[in-house]
């Protein structure tokens, strides 16, 4: 009983990112290179959690479907990935306690960057999947670390469109 308490204690002081206004993001990442670019010929996409919150547990992050072979990578608290994917529409999934999906157009050249949002749950926490600008992403980014990308180009049976 103890133990628990403990870490509802520590989740509690340590939950979610701080408030920072669009100038300091933008001031804090002047100069800041990206890990990497987009392809000319295909889209980037960086997904990053940057909270504590549940910080412990891995969030899973699919790529248009929810299957094995869908399965791009994880991240922890304060971290991130990315992968390049082809130009059209997908689906991103997210698994925390719960599922969440977003579905997204890419273009050539392009960066997108979503946010796994944590939020309070019974066991590792509930999740949303947000889309970010590019101010927010580059931000977060910088102040994350690398995840875990088992795909950084994923192959999936759906046809771009």
């Amino acid at each position: 009983m103890r133990f628990i308490a403990i870490i509802v204690t520590v989740l509690l002081l340590t939950g979610c990112y701080p408030g920072v206004t669009t100038q300091q993001m933008i001031k804090d990442t002047e100069g800041y290179q990206l890990p990497i670019k987009a392809p000319t010929d295909q889209g980037l996409i960086y997904v990053v959690r940057p909270s504590s919150l549940y910080g412990i547990f891995k969030y899973n992050i699919y790529l248009d479907g929810r299957e094995d072979n869908a399965w791009i990578g994880y991240n922890r608290g304060y971290q991130y990935v990315y992968f390049i994917v082809k130009p059209g529409t997908h689906t991103l999934a997210s698994q925390a306690e719960n599922w969440d999906e977003i579905t997204f157009d890419i273009h050539s050249g392009q960066v997108i960057y979503f946010i796994q949002e944590a939020s309070w749950g019974v066991l590792f926490g509930q999740h949303e999947l947000k889309k970010l600008n590019r101010v927010e992403g580059k931000y977060y980014i910088k102040h994350a670390n690398l995840g875990t990308i088992l795909k950084t180009t994923p192959t999936t049976t759906k046809q771009p469109n």
